[in-house]
Order: C-alpha cells, then structure tokens, then sequence
C-alpha cells in the first residue's frame, strides 16, 4: 500500500527502494524527506510509508513508534484513522495490548466518521479476546456482525467467559484436599490423579505400618512427613494442571479468533 499521490517526485526514489524489497534504504529515504521537508502532508507521508515498510518487513514494534510519529491533525480523518489503526494493529502484532487498546480508544476519540469507525471493529474483537475482557469482545463482535449484515448467532465466532467453559482453580484444590488425586482428574488427567493417590495412599500406609510396628522416628519423619508432602503437592499440582489446561484452551481460541477474523478481512 503506497500512499503517494501528489508526491510522486519527492517519494519516487524511496518507493522504487521499497518496491524493490530494500527496505533498509528505502526507511533511510523515507527518513530524509522527512527530515529536510517544510511540507507537512509529505512529512506525514513519508512516516506512512516508513511505518508500512517497517511493518512488511516484521517489525511490528518499530512500525507503531513510526506511525506514532504522525501527529493527529484536524479534519483529517482519514490520515487520523489511518495512524491510530496502525499503530493499534502493529502493536498487537508486536504483543504490546496495552497500547493496541490504548489507540482503538483514541481512534474512536479522534475520528468523526462513523463509516471509519467501523473499519476497526474487527480490531476491537482481537485485541479484547486477547486480553482476555470476554464480555467487551462480545459486544464488539455483536456491533460488527450488525455493521457487516452476519447473523452472530449463525456464525459464532465469539464466546463468552461461561461459553468457554474454563476449569476452576479454587475447585480443583478443594477436590484434591477432599481425596488426593480428584483434583487431577477434575483437570481431565485421570491417570495423574490415579497416581497422587497412591503415592498418598502408600505414604499414609507406611506411616500406619511404622506405629503398628512401634517405629514412631520413622512413621514420623518419613511416612507422615511425605503423606503430608504428597497431599498439599498433589493440591498444588492440581491448581497448576487446571491453569494450563484453561491457558491452552484460551490460546487456541485466541489464535482462531485472530486468523479468522484477519482472514476475514485481509488485514495482514
């Protein structure tokens, strides 16, 4: 995407570098007009192109400093549209969503139109989902199934928090201190949870052998001491399963979410 209209002469040399794939010396020449240019339009032109050459080439962080460097200018809504997005989309390809959210609010501040504003709707529904705010992603997936004519319910796309259907922590603790190894296979790992209840079984037996037998140093120190060790390890454990198990699931979605919806709109 080239935006030189009207600048032909002043970018020419650094669009022929970008459109040849050198974008290191394309960013240098973009620089320099930059830097020696009285003209406001090309000055903000030229960070456009640097931002997009920045971006093509995977670096994602240096393009939303670039675009950022476009300041905001009244009744210019589409170059304001154009740096928000961008540096909202750059950001989150970069993995910074504190300034992806930061600039889909600003760009809803500064933009008038309404028809712009909801270009970046489907922005609002990556950014959220990965973030993990369920219901404002929702919302955000509604208004843009109704700007764009879809049926939300037909293709459901976004979830929310319950409809993922993530494990309890808390619930999974409380399962294991109730009988070592429930919390596991309240995890989805049966044979894990099988196993912590033997080791605790086994332990809390050797303890028992060791009173009957008059041994108590031993009962103490080894069959009590790891009964106890196996029973809070396997409580522990449990919470950790359950954690990764939720990650894995939330990734998963995430990532569908994103390459649906990126697909959807040929945005990268």
């Amino acid at each position: 995407m080239i935006f030189t209209a009207g600048f032909g002469n002043e970018l020419r040399k650094a669009d022929s570098l970008l459109a040849a794939g050198n974008h290191l010396q394309a960013e240098l020449e973009y620089e320099r007009v930059w830097y020696y240019s009285p003209d406001p339009d090309l000055r903000d032109r030229a960070l456009m192109q640097k931002g997009l050459s920045k971006k093509m080439s995977g670096a994602f962080h240096e393009a939303a400093l670039t675009f950022a460097r476009i300041p905001v200018r009244d009744g210019k809504d589409s170059l304001n549209f154009f740096t928000h997005y961008e540096i909202a989309l750059c950001s989150y390809l970069a993995g910074d969503l504190f300034n992806a959210e930061e600039h889909l609010m600003r760009l809803k501040e500064v933009v008038k139109s309404r028809e712009l504003k909801q270009q970046s709707l489907y922005l609002d529904v990556i950014v959220f989902t990965e973030g993990e705010k369920w219901e404002t992603a929702l919302s955000s997936w509604l208004e843009y199934c109704r700007v764009n004519k879809k049926d939300s319910m037909t293709f459901h796309l976004i979830r929310s928090e319950e409809e993922l259907q993530l494990k309890s922590e808390r619930k999974a603790l409380i399962l294991s201190l109730l009988l070592p190894g429930l919390g596991q296979v309240y995890a989805g790992k049966a044979w894990r949870g099988l196993s912590s209840l033997v080791l605790a079984g086994m332990a809390v037996g050797y303890g028992v052998l060791s009173v009957s037998q008059g041994v108590w140093l031993t009962a103490f120190f080894t069959g009590f001491t790891y009964s106890v060790r196996f029973y809070s390890g396997g409580a522990r454990y449990a919470m950790k399963l359950v954690h990764g198990v939720n990650e894995q699931k939330k990734r998963e979605y995430k990532n569908a979410v994103r390459d649906h919806l990126l697909k959807l709109e040929g945005a990268f």
